[in-house]
Order: C-alpha cells, then sequence, then structure tokens
C-alpha cells in the first residue's frame, strides 16, 4: 500500500438517538486504525429492521451535533439521498467507486452486526470493497462455527488476527478488535425520554436540548 494512501473508516448504525457510546467507540477507532476520516454512517432505510420512529432530518441533526466539537468525525449522508432500500453492499461500492482504488477503506460494525451477518442482503460481497472491522467487547466469542457454517466457510479465508494485518491491503480482510464497553444502548435512551428522565449524560448537552426542542421519542 502506497505511503499516500488514505485511510478511511465508515461506522454503521441507525443512531437512533446517537449517544455517547457511538462518539467514544468512533473516537477509539479513528485512534486504533490511525485513519485520516472516519465518518458515521446511519442507515436510512434498513431492510431488516422497521425504520426507525423519528424523520430523518433528525437522525442526521441529532448526528451533526454530537461530532460538531470533534473535527476527527464527519456524518456520511448517502444513504439518505438514495430513495432505495439502504443496501450496504451498494453503499460500499458506491464509497470504493468515490474513493478511488488507492484508498484504504474499512466499514465499522458491531459484533451483533457479524453475527446476523448472513442476513444482510448480498453478505458475501460485504468486503468486496472495502476491510471490515468488527468491534467487541472484552471477553467476546465468535459465532459458533457449527451453527453458523456458512459464515464460518466465508470467514475462513478473510480473518486477521489483528489490525496489523490489514496494512498490506486495501480490501478483502475481517478484524475483530477489542473496544472499552458502554453500557448504553438507543433503545434504552428511548425509554428514559418516554418516561421523562433526562438524558443529557447519555446522548451530550446539544443532542438532549434537540430531543426536548423536537419532543422526539414522547
Amino acid at each position: 500500500m502506497s505511503r499516500k494512501s488514505m485511510k478511511k473508516a465508515l461506522w454503521g448504525g441507525t443512531f437512533n438517538p446517537v449517544h455517547r457510546g457511538h462518539i467514544e467507540t468512533a473516537r477509539a477507532l479513528q485512534q486504533r486504525l490511525q485513519l485520516d476520516e472516519l465518518a458515521l454512517l446511519p442507515a436510512a432505510r434498513p431492510p431488516h429492521r422497521a425504520a426507525p420512529e423519528v424523520a430523518d432530518q433528525h437522525r442526521l441533526a441529532m448526528l451533526a451535533l454530537a461530532v460538531a466539537d470533534d473535527p476527527r468525525l464527519s456524518v456520511d449522508e448517502r444513504e439518505f439521498r438514495r430513495d432505495a432500500l439502504s443496501y450496504t453492499v451498494d453503499t460500499l461500492a458506491e464509497w470504493r467507486q468515490q474513493s478511488g482504488d488507492d484508498a484504504w477503506l474499512a466499514f465499522c460494525v458491531g459484533m451483533d452486526s457479524l453475527v446476523n451477518l448472513t442476513s444482510w442482503h448480498c453478505w458475501q460481497q460485504i468486503t468486496d470493497h472495502n476491510h471490515l472491522i468488527v468491534c467487541a467487547r472484552p471477553g467476546w466469542q465468535r459465532p459458533l462455527d457449527d451453527e453458523q457454517p456458512a459464515l464460518a466457510a466465508w470467514l475462513q479465508p478473510r480473518l486477521v488476527s489483528g489490525v496489523e494485518q490489514l496494512s498490506d491491503s486495501h480490501r478483502g480482510r475481517v478484524a475483530i478488535i477489542e473496544l472499552p464497553p458502554w453500557d448504553i444502548s438507543s433503545s434504552d435512551i428511548r425509554q428514559r425520554i418516554a418516561q421523562g428522565f433526562s438524558v443529557a449524560p447519555l446522548v451530550g448537552g446539544p443532542v438532549a436540548s434537540y430531543i426536548e426542542r423536537h419532543r422526539l421519542y414522547r
């Protein structure tokens, strides 16, 4: 890989709403992978789950507020510019075309996404344009091979033991990395809001003010 190659990553999720765990994980990824660019990629119309109950512009506005003070982070809105369902494989193909062949690209997800990867559209192609980085809690366990033989067969030639083994290629590999756990979930935050509790410590002041001002998740 050329020394001048850009190192870029997308951190995918619904971010409904974005919270401190998302942002701190993004910062940890940026540092661990020594990235030039890291963008949070909100899924616009995920085919494998119900559409978020808040309007698209609200999720995007909250994300913009969450990353506003960190120049290392940005928001990628590309899935909101398409009318079709948000198939990740299409997003990654478009991202590669936009970034060029020389860029080092990684798509970052949580362990829950790896466990459910075989339910994704064209999941076998998920590393055709980039590496796949799976963020796991300390003490994580990989999906059992005998329970998911198709996933195990797909992982076998792609899985590497550390991010150092991703440096000599631009795409095609999977790495699982441990990151500090954040016991925060968007579903818990939505429930807290519905019950009338403050969520400012969990989402940050600007996002909490936005939620209150627009009366989201009531």
